[in-house]
């Protein structure tokens, strides 16, 4: 049980992939997923907006053996709407995981190769600043960028029989590439990741768990000129979760915060991102081995700052069905709903589905 405890926190602080589909086990996954999102914002002087993606998602991740796992990313999207439209590829991400059991640690090594659109026109590239606001929680919130790498460690110990600590560092080194093709080079700033997870088992059915996560940004060049550093980024989430016989709680609290970032060219701080809070909470039903429908409730609250889609409070709700036909494959179903207000009043309604085919061997 200590082992596993170690290896579950390990993952959940390292491997968003391996935490996404719980993958505590030695199965080949492959998974496509078929998106579809769209977001309408009605603002009260009549300036409306309507912003929609289509995106297709493929994953693969590749347990060789308990020690090393490797996986890999890569999408393809649309977008529509009142923006200029964007189409093509995504860039596609690679990551390799090595987990030294004598000291408890996860040696890690992920990578960004640029294979999606970059070069854009003004139009596109004021479209892809649209999709990557945090806001909107796109599924390919990015084009094209340049090569990233980013190597990193996790360490995990165990301070009682029913709490585990883990402690975790992640450095990204950013590549240059071309967003505007009709501009400079843009020189993106290199970010050090920090992270510190605990783990309560509360008792064989319930744990509680909680991870600060702490960014830190170096100095964007355009052109050859500094032109942006951005502020620390700082994420406190706190997850209780518990097992009814085979039906799942999961009660998630999750506040980010950045601070001001330094605008060089124009000598000024200027806070880009507001503060968020977010409440989450789902239940999955497990009706047999073959049916399972989960049923998600969320509600996030927005700083208000001088600029669009900042201030309100969003409202959500969705479903997940989903199929398991055998050990080996799964058919995914996701529908999301979003109401609320941001900033000046402006009425805000997004809509996601996601529909997945995934394959275990």
């Amino acid at each position: 049980m200590k082992k596993w405890c170690l290896l579950i926190l390990i993952l959940a602080i390292n491997s968003a992939f391996a935490n996404e589909y719980g993958l505590l086990n030695s199965k080949y996954v492959v998974s496509i997923q078929e998106n579809y999102q769209s977001r309408s914002l009605d603002a009260a002087e009549g300036n409306n907006t309507d912003l929609s993606q289509f995106s297709s998602v493929f994953r693969v991740y590749m347990p060789f053996n308990p020690q090393f796992n490797l996986s890999l990313w890569g999408a393809q999207l649309r977008t529509g709407g009142d923006p200029e439209t964007i189409s093509g590829l995504s860039d596609i991400q690679v990551s390799a995981s090595y987990f030294l059991n004598s000291i408890n640690t996860v040696f890690s090594l992920k990578t960004n190769l640029p294979s999606g659109q970059n070069s854009l026109s003004l139009e596109e590239f004021a479209t892809a600043t649209l999709i990557s606001n945090p806001v909107f929680q796109m599924r390919v919130p990015t084009v094209g960028q340049g090569f990233n790498i980013a190597p990193g460690l996790v360490w995990a110990g165990q301070l009682s029989n029913t709490v585990a600590i883990g402690l975790g560092a992640t450095y990204l080194v950013k590549g240059k590439y071309t967003p505007i093709s009709s501009l400079g080079e843009f020189d993106p700033g290199d970010e050090l990741l920090l992270t510190l997870g605990i783990d309560h088992r509360i008792n064989d059915s319930a744990t509680l768990s909680g991870n600060f996560i702490f960014n830190n940004y170096g100095t964007d060049t355009f052109a050859g000129s500094e032109q942006f550093a951005a502020g620390n980024k700082i994420v406190a989430t706190l997850k209780f979760q518990k097992f009814f016989q085979f039906n799942e709680l999961v009660l998630l609290t999750r506040f980010r915060s950045q601070g001001k970032s330094d605008v060089l060219g124009l000598n000024i701080q200027d806070k880009v991102i507001p503060d968020n809070f977010q409440l989450l909470s789902q239940y999955t039903l497990v009706f047999n081995p073959v049916w399972r429908l989960g049923l998600f409730a969320e509600a996030r609250f927005y700083e208000s700052l001088p600029r669009n889609w900042t201030g309100g409070q969003l409202y959500g709700f969705g479903i997940a069905p989903a199929v398991a036909l055998g050990n080996h494959f799964q058919i995914p179903l996701n529908l999301r709903y979003h109401h609320g207000s941001l900033g000046n009043d402006s009425g805000y309604d997004g809509f996601s589905t996601t529909l997945g085919i995934t394959l275990m061997y």
